[in-house]
């Protein structure tokens, strides 16, 4: 938009007859940048390409953090129940769960399930307290050796209610299978009613199956994955983040790029202005001089009665005051001293 600002400029001017048609352009193409590079200038000094690349990956990590859990928990056959989905999801659409945060330029994801889960030990400790409460623990009344109950386990419980598989006694009598079943989902319930969190079972989910205070020998079963829920989300997290803050950093650089364009042509108008000074068409350049020296104050200027006040005055050189030429937005007239016209005619004047 802005390579060929002063190319375009210059076609401008090559185009009009007049000084005095140049003069009128080339100040509405000041005005008009001079503005632009004051909203351009604003914009960058608001502009953080981190802050708001971090603010458009917010809802797409927590979004992407209860797809990725939800995937892992029914990917993790034993927690594949709807009495642990439950707290589990509760836990990972807590607010607490995630939080993003910046380091220079850096996102940083950090996950804190423990906080809003609970712990591993709180888990193991609910499953010691339901070995108990059932009596089919290590201590029951007939103990069995870790590897017998590791068996049991397998084939007559799990097996059965999750996996569907059948039992066969040596004996070959028929056997109760729907009482394992039931048993099996007893055992569940008691060990979830005895957590004192939503789900401290998460990092099992997380991280596979680990070795846990509960443990009294055998074989777990099932060995549970690793399904890196939370790792999987902040990686796509970053990766969601780096390419919005390099799509933001594209856009800073463009602003400031832009400003520098724009503050040569400015370079490139004045210059024109001062090409024109020697030329004897010196109603725009005296309102180019006042517009110098007034500021902002000139912006109130009615180009009309200004040209008019000049006329008068060069007809009538002892005319000691001038008219009013403008309001500002707060009533004050804009009435310029009549020695600074009389000047100003002095010096651009060609007789």
């Amino acid at each position: 938009m802005y390579d060929d600002l002063i190319s375009r400029i210059n076609e401008q001017v090559r185009i009009l007859k007049t000084n005095r048609d140049i003069v009128q352009y080339l100040y509405g193409e000041r005005r008009r940048l001079k503005e632009l590079r004051r909203e351009q200038i604003d914009l960058t000094k608001d502009f953080n390409p981190a802050k708001v690349a971090l603010s458009a990956v917010e809802i797409f990590a927590r979004e992407q953090l209860v797809a990725n859990a939800y995937n892992a928990i029914q990917n993790s056959e034993e927690f594949n129940l709807d009495i642990y989905i439950e707290g589990f999801m509760e836990a990972v659409k807590n607010p607490a769960t995630l939080r993003l945060a910046l380091e220079g330029e850096q996102i940083k994801v950090y996950a804190n399930m423990n906080r809003t889960a609970g712990t591993i030990e709180q888990y193991a400790n609910a499953v010691t307290k339901a070995r108990e409460e059932l009596n089919i623990g290590p201590n029951r009344e007939y103990p069995m050796s870790p590897a017998w109950r590791s068996h049991m386990w397998e084939e007559k419980y799990y097996g059965p209610a999750m996996e569907g598989r059948t039992i066969d006694h040596p004996s070959g009598r028929d056997v109760d299978v729907e009482k394992y079943i039931q048993d099996f989902f007893t055992t569940i319930a008691v060990r979830v009613s005895n957590f004192n969190s939503l789900a401290p079972y998460w990092s099992i989910i997380e991280y596979g199956t680990r070795p846990l205070a509960s443990d009294t020998g055998g074989t777990a079963y099932p060995v549970i994955r690793p399904q890196r829920f939370l790792k999987k989300t902040a990686d796509e997290v970053r990766a969601e983040y780096a390419g919005f803050f390099r799509e933001n950093k594209k856009i800073r650089n463009d602003l400031v790029d832009s400003i520098k364009k724009i503050e040569n042509a400015l370079i490139f108008i004045d210059k024109k202005f001062s090409e024109i000074e020697s030329q004897s068409d010196i109603q725009p350049l005296i309102r180019l001089t006042l517009e110098r020296q007034l500021g902002e104050r000139f912006s109130y200027v009615d180009a009309e009665k200004l040209n008019e006040e000049i006329n008068r005055i060069i007809s009538n050189p002892d005319i000691s005051r001038t008219r009013t030429l403008g309001y500002t937005d707060a009533g004050k007239a804009i009435r310029p001293r009549v020695t600074r016209i009389q000047r100003l005619i002095a010096k651009y004047r060609v007789d």
